[in-house]
């Protein structure tokens, strides 16, 4: 068979209309809860001109510019963009995830920033995580480059280790090589991690200050540890010594604290906001302490669980034969979140969440998933119910999920209400949430920026969020490489591709050819990509071609890592298949790569093997012949059943 000439993935789709110059946006006819506390607001105007909020009222006493594009609401209820205050866009912390995942972080962060944004989530705050990928996304994200809430970050909890350390995978500094765990921690940890907690509050504040200059938005301390034990781990002075640097910078000072004990040295050196303060062991936090809240002004994130989650939580402790002070434990956490809700202290919506790893979640007892607090997209929901069943209202639990919390982190001249001035943030719901809070869930419309968000085509590269059946192992003499088959955006060119597959095709073909940066003297479109196709004794049994579909059309672009079908013709693809090594933009509909300016069909993307790729790409060649080719042993689906196993 003829190799065809060719020619990723899931690039950021347009999930916004266009930027730049445009008519104000108008919403009317909807009630307006504006995260104040103020009663609604029937039968409102918003005008939204740009980015910014020009006006809210009452449609008698606001006017909308003549030429404006209106957003009728009538019957539908509008509040303010949701924040969550405390979220891990990376979340795991097994040798496995942290491994596979290694040279796709930022895809991670991304990903997760786009399933908040699309369930009503318009700003986060990244409390733990690796602090240059973290840096790399927040700062696209507010250029405008991609899509996703907006993200605030603190990078490491000072004073904790990395995901291979102490406080989260003790047992990676054993298992691992110490290459491994060293280079994996220290993203995380940078001069940060449990060194600190050997120092001097002098030498606290040098490294404090050095830090704070890495760019962080905020700055979370360990007050106690993350294990078991709870450890107090800076003395009074040193605490003392990271909030004076972090006021001086600018930024607040929050902690990670569980126990009474760092709850109160917390309070008492002078930190801005408390991360799960209703975490306290089995000792409940003492009248005097809730005291010091209130005088101090300090506002306090939880963690809520609803009543049907603590009470599977309590029976897995039963289950488990766990101790009967791990159960007080939990009890007390309950009753502390009722007690601080009772006596007004500032409260926040705060998940601890991120995207589970599937693996992980598919290693769970199925009671265990039901109502998980900590799952992105959906743990906010579940916030606002286990809230309002100890005893919140629906409107004090909006304004926690919104103007208290940019009141916290200081961003309340331009966040968390609906007001003149304030930026274009918000939720259109088709029912009222003070009715039932659970109308929280009922997203009719989400705007950030002042910018109506496409939620149908979040997230736009999905990585954790990917359905299970549609990742594809290809077994290669030089390693694996894991692909991810998007069949919601590129249904056909992926059901073809899945064919080939499950049909065994693969196995026994080969990545046939590569082309670099040096081996294409007569293009003057220059692309790099690696192509494969099937084993030779099966090419005549090849299905018949397929009809292009362009990237215009499924915004599944050619980044680095994607996979696309080869062809001549525009509807000639058949087998043949390519995965970019770097973006390829002109592969796309419109590139020059091809002269009939259709571009190529892109189905999927690596999520795991990038390095196999640049093997095969770098191996020996002839012009862009692979000599000898590099074979395939096998190409399926994950996951695996044993008899599958290669």
């Amino acid at each position: 068979m003829r190799r065809p000439r060719f020619f990723l993935l899931l690039g950021v789709a347009a999930v916004l209309s266009a930027a730049g110059a445009q008519a104000a946006t108008v919403i009317t006819g909807a009630t307006l809860i504006d995260g104040t506390g103020s009663p609604p607001i029937r039968d409102a105007v918003i005008v939204v001109d740009g980015r910014i909020i020009k006006a809210v009222g009452s449609r008698d006493r606001v006017t909308a510019p003549p030429d404006a594009k209106e957003i009728k609401a009538s019957g539908k209820y509008v509040i303010p963009g949701l924040m969550d205050a405390n979220v891990h866009l990376v979340l795991g912390s097994s040798i496995e995830f942290i491994v596979r995942y290694e040279d796709h972080y930022e895809d991670l962060i991304e990903e997760a920033a786009q399933v908040t944004l699309k369930n009503g989530v318009t700003t986060v705050f990244d409390s733990w995580g690796p602090l240059q990928p973290l840096i790399n996304v927040r700062d696209r994200i507010n250029r405008g480059e991609t899509i996703g809430s907006r993200t605030f970050i603190a990078g490491n909890i000072v004073g904790l280790s990395g995901p291979f350390g102490r406080d989260f995978n003790a047992a990676a500094e054993t298992t691992a090589t110490r290459t491994l765990v060293r280079r994996i921690n220290g993203l995380w940890e940078e001069n940060t991690g449990p060194d600190l907690l050997w120092d001097t509050p002098d030498q606290v504040r040098r490294e404090i200050r050095r830090y704070v200059s890495r760019g962080i938005d905020f700055l979370k301390y360990a007050a106690s540890g993350h294990r078991e034990e709870n450890f107090l781990q800076f003395s009074p002075q040193a605490q003392q010594a990271i909030v004076d640097e972090c006021h001086r910078a600018g930024i607040i000072a929050q902690t990670h604290t569980t126990s009474v004990e760092s709850l109160r040295q917390a309070l008492e050196a002078g930190v801005d906001m408390l991360q799960h303060g209703s975490v306290t062991g089995p000792t409940p936090i003492p009248d005097s302490t809730i005291e010091l809240m209130l005088d101090k002004k300090v506002y306090c994130a939880v963690q809520p669980r609803t009543a049907k989650r603590l009470a599977i939580e309590l029976e897995q402790a039963d289950d488990a034969g766990l101790s009967r002070r791990a159960k007080e434990r939990l009890q007390t956490w309950h009753d502390n979140e009722v007690r601080l809700i009772k006596a007004h202290v500032p409260l926040l919506l705060a998940t601890d969440g991120g995207v589970m790893d599937p693996d992980a979640t598919a290693s769970m007892k199925p009671k265990l998933r039901t109502e998980r607090p900590t799952e992105l997209g959906e743990g906010h929901f579940l916030w606002f119910k286990a809230m309002v069943e100890k005893g919140m209202t629906p409107m004090d639990a909006i304004v926690s999920a919104t103007r208290n919390i940019a009141a916290a982190y200081h961003k309340l001249d331009q966040l968390g209400t609906i007001q003149p001035g304030k930026v274009g943030d918000l939720v259109v719901l088709d029912a009222d949430p003070l009715a039932d809070v659970s109308n929280i869930r009922k997203i009719s419309l989400v705007m950030k920026d002042g910018q109506v968000v496409d939620r149908d085509s979040l997230p736009a590269r999905r990585v954790l969020t990917a359905p299970r059946d549609t990742q594809v192992v290809v077994v290669t003499e030089l390693g694996d490489i894991e692909i991810e088959v998007d069949g919601k955006r590129a249904p056909n060119t992926a059901a073809n591709f899945l064919k080939y597959v499950d049909g065994r095709f693969f196995d026994g073909g080969s990545f046939f050819r590569t082309v670099t940066l040096d081996n294409q003297p007569n293009d003057k479109t220059r692309i790099e990509v690696i192509q494969a196709g099937v084993n030779p004794g099966r090419e005549k049994e090849e299905f018949p071609a397929i009809k292009l579909e362009r990237t215009k059309d499924t915004a599944v672009w050619h980044v680095d890592g994607a996979v696309s079908m080869a062809r001549n013709d525009p509807d000639s693809a058949r087998a043949s298949f390519f995965i970019c090594v770097g973006d390829q933009p002109e592969l796309d509909f419109g590139g020059s790569r091809n002269p009939d300016g259709q571009g190529f069909a892109a189905f999927g993307r690596v999520v795991r093997g990038m390095d196999v790729v640049r093997r095969i790409q770098k191996s020996q060649a002839k012009a862009q012949q692979l000599t000898p080719p590099i074979r395939i042993v096998r190409v399926m689906r994950k996951p695996l059943s044993p008899q599958e196993s290669p």
